[in-house]
């Protein structure tokens, strides 16, 4: 059962994502799943980064039967007609990894969101590697580029960034209830000790706190060496 601290951790999350309402799993993979099983089904279709070739988000659409486009950042506008359709009975979900595992670079999501806007599609930003890095506030590339509040959701793992395991969900307070009521995870699985959830609320002030680059990289490793 949640405790204070564990809601505490939530209402901390949701404020620093810049979102409405957040919600606390065990895991990266955990928030991935839980937000793909539960918001999406087999006749929408998902887009994601071709370069993502081992990531989770791709092991939740297959297990989901949820048909996956790849696409290639910079040519965003060739996406094949048939995928815009506006008679199709589905949503369309772009997937964006804020910052790449691998290669380290950032997502031009401000295209993304620009394609995903005229086509009438929803965009979902995975802040795992870019928490704690990027942004006025750390709080990711969303926060770098002013676009708190505009993506559909941020879903990712908290760890590399605050030192504690974790994944999050955050959206609006319609998104994350649905999920509250649909997912299976958010009801059996075992939450995070309370001492881990007291923790982030803590974490994510410390980094508000830092003054720059140096110092989030600094906190960053000895976060990443914990995890």
């Amino acid at each position: 059962d949640l405790t204070r601290y564990h809601r505490a951790a939530e209402s901390a999350l949701a404020s620093f994502l810049g979102c409405d309402d957040a919600l606390l799993l065990s895991s990266r993979n955990r928030a991935i799943f839980s937000f793909v099983l539960n918001t999406l089904a087999d006749q929408d279709i998902l887009f994601v980064d071709e370069t993502l070739g081992a990531a989770p988000i791709l092991d939740a659409a297959c297990v989901g039967g949820i048909p996956v486009v790849t696409y290639r950042n910079g040519y965003l506008d060739r996406l094949s007609r048939r995928h815009v359709s506006p008679v199709s009975t589905g949503e369309r979900l772009f997937w964006v990894q804020g910052l790449h595992p691998e290669l380290g670079v950032m997502a031009p999501l401000a295209e993304v969101e620009r394609v995903a806007r005229e086509r009438g599609d929803r965009v979902v930003v995975d802040e795992t590697f870019s928490l704690g890095l990027l942004g006025a506030q750390c709080a990711g590339v969303v926060d770098l580029l002013g676009l708190r509040g505009v993506p559909a959701a941020i879903v990712g793992g908290v760890g590399p960034a605050l030192g504690v395991s974790g994944g999050v969900i955050a959206g609006s307070g319609h998104l994350c209830e649905l999920i509250r009521l649909r997912s299976p995870a958010v009801h059996k699985e075992a939450p995070l000790s309370v001492g881990t959830a007291a923790s982030i609320p803590v974490a994510i002030d410390l980094l508000r706190g830092l003054s720059g680059e140096t110092e989030r990289l600094q906190l960053l490793q000895i976060g990443r060496a914990h995890v």
